[in-house]
């Protein structure tokens, strides 16, 4: 007895010193660019996204976290500011169809990315190329190209290797360059589309929290969006770089070194205190019996399964494969093809609203036209799946 208590003495007093070190040594600067809301780390967002209520006193500030097809506003977005900072910005061909359907109505869309890809760039026709001289100087500067924006020839500055990626072959009969650097190489245009604008930008890294505290570059960000308005403004998360897991405490005890070590140490005690305290007591296990294999509980088996292999894009199909299933049995209608005349039939003889039937069946659209999808697209496809099933006549 007295040599376990030992074994814990020492146990909890190596535990305390490992948390007390890893507390008071220097902790390392996280250099990633994130553009996040959430990270208050030099290249997030914390800053500039709790100052926005000051640019645009206003609007109403939302956070999107799903893709701008499921985002965007359908009916007068001429009142609404999508504001997207990101380290890529890639959105599908769905999610373009929105976005350019969302401006071509009147909406405003600020897009700030060091990489474009996908459809967009092909629709409004421009590429990004690198000004490779640029990463390996000193500093990099930037100005606006009307005179009433920088006075007197005013110039923000950057660290080497920063913001030199810049805008060419864009219509210049459509597009109105805002901002250059240096060099007179194209980093910021407000290009007209239908009703709309758009601006793109290849600097996202003048908007985060370290060069919002930077000497004046606060000024940057203000004049850059003086043009942009909107009683309803959409911050993007959607499209962050790692950015779509769930938060939860257990997440931000992982994120932070010295709770991690504390978690571990906490684990590798309780695994060593078990093994002692087997080797002592010899209890004996008891025999579970097995799970009864019924087919319910197959089937929830094999869907666990697939969840916790991260094959989202297969169980999606099952579940898809089987409410098809439910709606030509139960409603006598053929799920081949999803027309308006395929949505009025389901609307009428399940009694959900037509928008509401239209929403989900196009959701299983754009889900089906993917390889791979996001967990929080799953979430979202079961979620509305359950609420047909439980507003439906004859539901399960």
């Amino acid at each position: 007895m007295k040599s376990q208590r030992k074994f814990i003495i020492i146990l909890g007093i190596v535990f305390v010193a490992m948390v007390v070190f890893e507390f008071i040594r220097p902790k390392p600067i996280d250099w990633r660019q994130t553009y996040s809301q959430f990270d208050k780390i030099p290249f997030g967002s914390y800053i500039l996204y709790r100052i926005l209520p000051h640019i645009f006193p206003e609007a109403h500030l939302e956070t999107v976290r799903e893709p701008l097809y499921n985002t965007l506003p359908e009916t007068d977005p001429s009142s609404t500011l999508y504001l997207s900072i990101s380290k890529t910005f890639a959105p599908d061909d769905l999610d373009t169809k929105a976005l350019l359907e969302f401006v071509e109505n009147g909406g405003v869309a600020f897009l700030s990315a060091d990489n474009f890809s996908g459809a967009l760039t092909d629709s409004l026709k421009f590429k990004l190329e690198v000004n490779y001289a640029a990463k390996f100087s000193d500093s990099n500067y930037l100005h606006f190209t009307s005179p009433a924006l920088s006075t007197n020839g005013k110039e923000w500055g950057y660290k080497g290797g920063t913001a030199t990626n810049f805008l060419v072959n864009f219509d210049t009969t459509d597009a109105v360059v805002t901002a250059v650097s240096r060099d007179s190489q194209v980093v910021m245009i407000e290009q007209a589309y239908g009703e709309g604008t758009f601006i793109i930008s290849t600097t996202p890294i003048c908007f985060t929290n370290y060069y919002v505290l930077a000497g004046d570059n606060r000024d940057f960000i203000s004049k850059a969006f003086s043009k942009l308005y909107g009683d309803t403004v959409l911050w993007d998360e959607y499209y962050k770089v790692g950015r779509d897991e769930i938060r939860s405490p257990f997440r931000y005890i992982l994120s932070v070194e010295p709770l991690r070590w504390a978690y571990y140490c906490v684990l590798l005690g309780g695994v060593l205190f078990v093994i002692f305290r087997a080797k002592r007591d010899q209890r004996i296990i008891p025999v579970i019996p097995p799970v009864t294999n019924s087919t319910l509980e197959f089937v929830d088996t094999v869907g666990q399964v697939y969840y916790q292999q991260g094959d989202h894009a297969n169980l999606a199909e099952k579940k898809i494969l089987y409410f098809l299933d439910f709606v030509r049995v139960n409603y006598y209608v053929r799920t081949n093809e999803f027309t308006e005349e395929f949505f009025q039939k389901v609307s009428e003889k399940s009694g959900i609203d037509l928008p509401s039937v239209r929403k989900i069946f196009r959701d299983i659209e754009r889900i089906r036209g993917k390889e791979k999808i996001l967990e929080v697209e799953l979430e979202s496809l079961h979620t509305n799946i359950e609420q047909f099933y439980t507003w439906g006549r004859g539901s399960r």
